[in-house]
């Protein structure tokens, strides 16, 4: 009787370890990957913001893998792994999505906005939801724009401005 009670008990115990290893194991993994290094702002929010958040806030039914430094590939590859699901979400910069779609070349033009002011103002508003569209026949969506400073433009007559034409 002793030994079956000790075997009953072994079982009971097995079950509720394994059981609860099931519970604690993540149903969830979101792979980020992006070129950007550690000491950047981006990998910096990600792992302090969006990681903790989402985490915390799914119980830890979600776990968050960050991969910076291109671990994954450049933003070409990050693209394309969005596309067939082995990576979740990417920064890649917009240049880089005009490979897809030629139309996010736009972004790439010299003076397109005065301002950070105004390109948050627009892509957070009308132009921005357009560009979010041309997203979609790719099989992907668009969680949000970030920014990494204006670009220089370098010539050799000197300085330029927006209202002068070469």
């Amino acid at each position: 009787m002793k030994r079956m009670c000790g075997v009953a008990t072994l079982a009971v115990l097995l079950a509720v370890v394994l059981t609860g290893a099931a519970f604690a194991a993540p149903e969830y993994v979101i792979k980020v990957g992006y070129i950007l290094p550690e000491n950047q702002s981006d990998h910096i929010i990600m792992r302090d913001v969006f990681k903790k958040d989402i985490e915390e806030k799914s119980g830890g039914r979600i776990s968050v893998e960050l991969y910076p430094n291109a671990q994954l590939g450049g933003d070409r590859e990050l693209i394309e792994s969005v596309q067939l699901g082995t990576v979740q979400v990417a920064i890649p910069a917009t240049s880089a999505l005009a490979g897809f779609d030629k139309r996010f070349q736009v972004f790439d033009l010299p003076f397109l906005f005065k301002s950070k002011e105004t390109a948050f103002k627009a892509l957070d508003g009308e132009l921005g939801h357009k560009v979010d569209e041309l997203l979609k026949p790719l099989g992907m969506r668009n969680l949000g724009y970030g920014e990494n400073g204006y670009r220089h433009i370098t010539n050799s007559r000197g300085p330029r401005r927006a209202s002068e034409r070469p």
